[in-house]
């Protein structure tokens, strides 16, 4: 991968009495192996949670998706009400923002799901944030040699991630 392919992105604290969830999804279009993680922060940067789950699914749009719907789970388990929820999947953040809720038949209900969740909360923001294109190409490399299913696709840029 080039230098200029890649994108620079930082984490930035939430306000005092905020959480904020970082939430990622990926998908094999070979295999329909997939997997979601959710890492949650406080104001202080101090750690509060972090998932990491193996998906069956068949768009990466599904695992995004899932992993956005799960973070509003574990909020409303945890009594969160100040909540930044931020995801690298544009397309998706722009829809529920836009409160469209709206998916295809795998979709749907989770889409469902997060507009039911999202009325749990005194202060809900969806952020897009740009990630660090080699984290991912880090990761797909990982799995490629511990589980040889291949590069993982990814929602924004429609292709494999190559020349790992």
């Amino acid at each position: 991968m080039d230098k200029s392919s890649q994108e620079i992105s930082t984490w930035v604290s939430p306000p005092d009495n905020w959480i904020k969830f970082n939430t990622d999804g990926a998908w094999n279009l070979n295999s329909s192996n997939g997997g979601m993680g959710i890492i949650t922060k406080d104001s202080k940067e101090s750690f509060i949670y972090a998932e990491s789950t193996n998906l069956i699914c068949y768009s990466v749009e599904e695992a995004e998706v899932k992993a956005i719907r799960e973070a509003l789970k574990i909020a409303l388990v945890r009594k969160d009400k100040k909540i930044i929820l931020e995801s690298d999947a544009s397309g998706i953040v722009e829809l529920i923002n836009k409160k469209i809720f709206l998916g295809d038949h795998r979709t749907h209900s989770s889409y469902e799901d997060i507009r039911t969740l999202s009325q749990n909360f005194s202060f809900l923001q969806f952020v897009y944030v740009n990630r660090v294109r080699v984290v991912l190409v880090l990761i797909n490399k990982l799995k490629v040699e511990n589980t040889g299913l291949g590069p993982l696709y990814r929602q924004d840029n429609n292709s494999y991630i190559q020349n790992m």
